[in-house]
């Protein structure tokens, strides 16, 4: 599930309001730790998307 994510977010990093809408909509069928390795991931190769921010997907 995870790399179907991972892909999905690699097509879609083009707009950012669409990467926040994917990320935030896929994260409900993850596990606690599964989330948080796509945190991780999310940060290390989208963080021009995400900015400064921490990664909430509740807030947006």
């Amino acid at each position: 599930m995870q790399d179907y994510l991972k892909d999905i977010l690699n097509r879609v990093s083009f707009d950012k309001e669409l990467f926040l809408n994917e990320f935030k909509k896929h994260r409900r069928w993850l596990t606690p730790e599964e989330c948080e390795l796509l945190d991780a991931w999310v940060l290390e190769n989208h963080s021009e998307i995400i900015g400064d921010r921490t990664i909430n997907p509740v807030a947006g």
